[in-house]
């Protein structure tokens, strides 16, 4: 028995000095773990990170596991309490109550928390920057076209106002600016013939003047899809910099179509009957879920395949503005400890010493010698 430990300890001894990984005799702990020689080439394949994931497969808002379970959950929203009157609270409690009472099957309570999602709301502010760049050309358009409307034409009344324009008065409502007002002085029959009837240097001066009019909506326009540019870029910058997180809530599901059993062991991946009956028993039980949150007036909706893969993608590979912003909240969390721990360590003030006396208040004796004062800086 004990040969054999000096052979195992022989041997091991040996790969150390194979390796350059026996210590140096005398060298210090620091320059060991420093020392360049020692490190090793990991031989081995490091794991990738679909192995550490027991998802195979998604789809038909599922999530296959590799032993064949299937997955499905519900997302619901929210409702600040306060907002909500004593019996309306006690109502939704006792229908949530009666939910979990009666349901027949395990579900797990899920919380994800992702960066806010602010992608509906650029694209409205894409859709209102290009509507009122259509409405841009449409003023712009308009004042070029004024001049040769009120000389080149004898068309009247709002119906020669469409017939030449191409568009009804109306539609520069809602813009600002005078051009829905000079559009209706130019559908007054009696105005437009008194411009008409002005001498030629009269009449250029008044059109040019509706003219200058007009573009003021032009000018509005521009600034409004600047503000809208500079709203985005704000908004943008303000989320990145809090990475202010929305928190999700989900109820998830799941059931296995084989037999699960010490003496049955079913491999392989799912097959299409296996996952049909899977699916549809997945989807009986997130049916059950929703009407149920539904009844306590919450909006709830079936997750699709692509909202679980996000929160998995996201636990396993953060976003780099998610690091840098979890880095940052956990900076200013140590620098607020030690702002704290520095605070604490500072001392009272001194109380004054009186002669003839410790400074714990007991009495000495001999003639009082002055006890220089320690300066805390």
């Amino acid at each position: 028995m004990r040969s054999s430990d000096n052979r195992k300890r022989n041997l091991f001894t040996a790969l150390l000095g194979r390796g350059n990984l026996a210590p140096k005799r005398g060298a210090p702990v620091i320059e060991r773990e420093l020392d360049g020689a020692r490190d090793v080439q990991v031989s081995c394949d490091v794991p990738r990170t679909q192995e550490l994931i027991d998802v195979d497969d998604a789809r038909d808002n599922c999530l296959i596991l590799k032993d064949a379970t299937v997955v499905a959950a519900v997302g619901f929203s929210t409702i600040d309490d306060t907002l909500l009157t004593d019996a309306d609270i006690q109502a939704r409690q006792t229908l949530y109550y009666e939910l979990l009472t009666t349901l027949r099957f395990p579900v797990q309570f899920l919380i994800t928390t992702r960066p806010q999602n602010l992608d509906a709301y650029y694209a409205e502010i894409v859709e209102a920057r290009e509507r009122h760049l259509l409405a841009q050309q449409s003023v712009e358009q308009f004042t070029r076209s004024l001049g040769e409307f009120v000389i080149g034409t004898t068309l009247i009344g709002v119906n020669g106002f469409r017939a030449f324009f191409g568009l009804h008065p109306n539609r520069f409502t809602g813009l600002p600016g005078e051009a829905k007002r000079v559009a209706w002085h130019l559908c007054d029959p009696a105005y437009l013939t008194q411009l008409r009837g002005k001498p030629a240097a009269e009449r250029d001066k008044a059109i040019a003047e509706l003219a200058q009019t007009a573009l003021s909506t032009v000018g509005w326009l521009k600034r409004w899809r600047r503000t809208l540019v500079e709203q985005r870029d704000t908004v943008e910058a303000s989320i990145l910099r809090s990475q202010a997180p929305v928190r999700q809530f989900f109820f998830v599901v799941s059931h296995n179509p084989r037999v699960r059993s010490v003496l049955v062991q079913i491999g392989g991946h799912i097959t299409e009957e296996e996952f049909r009956r899977a699916s549809a028993r997945v989807g009986e039980y997130c049916r059950q879920i929703q009407v149920g949150i539904e009844a306590m007036d919450l909006p709830a909706w079936r997750a699709t395949h692509d909202d679980l893969l996000r929160d998995i993608r996201g636990f396993f590979n953060p976003s780099q503005a998610m690091l840098i912003g979890r880095s940052g909240r956990l900076a200013d969390a140590a620098l607020s400890r030690r702002e704290r721990a520095f605070a604490e360590a500072q001392p009272g003030p001194v109380p004054p010493v009186a002669p003839g006396a410790t400074p714990g208040g007991a009495p000495r004796s001999g003639p009082a010698v002055a006890t220089p004062q320690k300066t805390y800086r």
